[in-house]
C-alpha cells in the first residue's frame, strides 16, 4: 500500500509541474508573440520547440545513462 501512495503522490507532482511549466511556456509565448510579425511569431514558436526537443533528448540520454550503470552493477 505504502508503493500506491509513493507512486501517486509521484504522479500529482510531475502532473502539477507539468501544469505550472506549461503555463509558463504558453504566457511566455503569448507575451513574446504580441505584436509581432508571422515570420518572428514563427522562429519563437521554432526556438521553443527546439529547446523542448533538446530537454527531451537530455531527459532520454539521462534514463539510458542511468538504466546501463544500474545494469552493470
Amino acid at each position: 500500500m505504502k508503493t500506491l501512495g509513493k507512486s501517486i503522490n509521484w504522479s500529482l507532482s510531475i502532473a502539477v509541474i507539468t501544469l505550472v511549466l506549461a503555463a509558463i511556456f504558453s504566457i511566455g509565448s503569448t507575451f513574446l508573440q504580441s505584436g509581432a510579425t508571422w515570420t518572428v511569431g514563427m522562429f519563437i514558436v521554432f526556438l521553443i520547440v527546439l529547446f523542448r526537443i533538446f530537454f527531451d533528448i537530455m531527459g532520454v540520454a539521462a534514463i539510458v545513462a542511468a538504466l546501463t550503470f544500474t545494469r552493470r552493477l
